[in-house]
């Protein structure tokens, strides 16, 4: 990673460390060379941010039908 983002995440965790689990640094870079439209940078930065949003908003599902469901909830609590 970058010395930039090497730097930002140390102020957050200094700054946040309390509450990392309630308020997570959600962290994307877009680089591009210094004369592209400025215009295609704001469209990838939000394509960007809509893909991490959908990938947060996942759920998760059985494989297969008929999966008891308590396997499931206790494999949650063993990944937090």
């Amino acid at each position: 990673m970058s010395e930039c983002v090497n730097c930002t995440i140390r102020a957050w965790e200094e700054e946040f460390g309390s509450v990392l689990d309630r308020l997570p640094l959600r962290l994307g870079i877009v680089a591009f060379p210094r004369m592209m439209p400025f215009q295609a940078v704001i469209e990838a930065a939000r394509n960007l941010e809509k893909g991490l949003q959908e990938r947060s908003e996942k759920v998760l599902r059985p494989l297969w039908p008929g999966y008891p469901q308590q396997a499931l909830s206790s494999a949650e609590g063993r990944y937090k």
